[in-house]
């Protein structure tokens, strides 16, 4: 999943209230974690929680996706698992955009893998990315 809060809007279209703003990323970052598509569930049971959530903090407006990072399938190994390694190319592929495009936002991410996201924050679980968000949101905001 992929997602994308332009922080300003958020809180010009709450009426400029930055704390209801703050409560709301809070529970979407919540949300975008525990939620499960009601659709096909007989068919699919995709009943699993995200293996890793990355949030990306920055000062330009700037958007970006990381989907290319997996337009070569990615495989599995006999020494790491389809997600793992799909943690991997998404690690280098970020990378790879950051320094192309001198992108110098802060990131924080969580995962229940080995893995490890170069130049960002290792947290332990989904409350600690939420903490995390909220002390990123608290620094620049009147919260």
């Amino acid at each position: 999943k992929y997602f994308n809060i332009h922080w300003e809007g958020l809180v010009n279209n709450l009426g400029g209230d930055s704390q209801i703003a703050a409560q709301a990323v809070n529970a979407f970052i919540e949300s975008a974690a525990i939620s499960q598509p009601s659709g096909k569930q007989n068919s699919t049971a995709a009943f699993q929680l995200p293996d890793l959530m990355l949030v990306e903090v920055g000062d330009r407006n700037l958007p970006i996706n990381y989907a290319n990072a997996f337009l070569k399938p990615i495989q599995q190994t006999r020494r790491q698992t389809l997600m793992e390694n799909s943690i991997e190319e998404l690690d280098k592929y970020s990378q790879k955009i950051r320094d192309a495009y001198g992108i110098d936002s802060r990131r924080a991410f969580f995962t229940v893998t080995d893995n490890k996201i170069n130049n960002a924050e290792n947290l332990k679980s989904l409350a600690d990315l939420q903490n995390w968000v909220a002390s990123q949101i608290a620094e620049v905001a009147d919260v």
